[in-house]
């Protein structure tokens, strides 16, 4: 099994499944046994602290903090304290383009400390999501993805410290208008740096050029419209930001490997 790092890897080349997304609350003094199989965990604790223990390790935790750890891994949790403590669970299999199994390395570590206290709405997000509906799980999910695209970042914020914030309006500028035409100067000028350092930067980050990630979240977005059956190759193109529909299906074929009237 290959473990690489997730941080700098764009979610869309990435195949991921959910195994679990829960919220918990234990007695202080507790103390459990879990064998992970193929999938990471990332515990966030919002109140409370543990000790987590696997192998000769030993990470103490305590409010805030996000911990991971990694798949295949049998470790013990000992919660501490006079009061219970409350954390969510996430459980996901994460793999690349060549079915490598992805995570954060392969120690018990914490990632960071939620010194914002977004995690904690994000606790309250998973306890307000429904059981028992139809779309139950697919709602679960959605919500898994955008929590891990959100460690994700803070992880490579942390690796990459002042650089990774010098450009990081501008990754999101290009997630949230990936459809819309702009160049790559104009989006380095947003992070007041040159279009050739926003570039070295970039791929140091995503290892990927801003293009190809542009491209890259179009194809996906493309791919959503075409099996919905409710566009044409034409229309999923002109939709995605593409006005030339040949180009549209030979960049489509490219990053698919598929040409995109086999969706329809």
């Amino acid at each position: 099994m290959n473990i690489h790092e997730l941080a700098y890897i764009a979610p869309d080349k990435l195949q991921i499944h959910l195994v679990q997304l829960s919220v918990f609350s234990v007695k202080p003094h507790h103390r459990y046994v879990y064998a992970l199989g193929k999938y990471i965990r990332i515990v966030y604790i919002e109140a409370g602290g543990a000790d987590f223990t696997l192998g000769k390790q030993i990470l103490s935790a305590k409010s805030r903090n996000m911990v991971y750890l990694p798949p295949d891994s049998v470790y013990t949790s000992h919660w501490r304290g006079d009061a219970p403590s409350r954390f969510f669970v996430l459980d996901i299999n994460i793999t690349d383009q060549q079915n490598c199994m992805l995570g954060f390395g392969q120690d018990v570590c914490i990632l960071f400390t939620d010194t914002t206290h977004m995690y904690q709405g994000y606790l309250k997000d998973i306890e307000s999501l429904p059981d028992n509906t139809p779309l139950a799980w697919l709602d679960r999910t959605a919500l898994a993805l955008n929590l891990y695209r959100e460690i994700a970042r803070e992880v490579t914020m942390a690796k990459l410290g002042q650089q990774y914030r010098q450009i990081y309006k501008g990754i999101l500028f290009i997630e949230k208008n990936y459809t819309q035409k702009f160049t790559i100067q104009e989006v380095a000028a947003m992070c007041f740096i040159s279009e050739g350092h926003f570039r070295k930067l970039f791929y140091a980050c995503k290892h990927t050029s801003p293009l190809d990630y542009r491209n890259s979240l179009r194809i996906r977005r493309a791919t959503e419209l075409l099996k919905s059956n409710l566009y044409s190759v034409t229309q999923a193109g002109e939709a995605v930001g593409f006005d030339d529909v040949k180009y549209f299906s030979k960049l489509f074929k490219r990053y698919t490997g598929v040409s995109p009237g086999t969706l329809i």
